[in-house]
């Protein structure tokens, strides 16, 4: 079962997605790749690529591309 893990710059992100865990992001600018699994909180802004899955609370954005 995968982990939720605080992540506060992008090599956070991308080693906990790499492992299969979901980062969650509070505040600032993330890319999510592949498949990854991202959960945006408060301020957040994700630009999720590929299969990547992202959910948005609060007052965060998210732009998606390809699938």
């Amino acid at each position: 079962m995968p982990q939720f893990v605080e992540c506060s710059t992008q090599a956070d992100v991308d080693r906990v997605t790499a492992a299969g865990n979901v980062a969650v992001v509070r505040s600032g600018r993330f890319v999510a790749w592949g498949s990854s699994h991202v959960e945006a909180w408060e301020s957040s802004h994700v630009e999720a690529w590929e299969s990547s899955h992202v959910v948005a609370w609060g007052s965060s954005h998210v732009e998606a591309w390809e699938s």
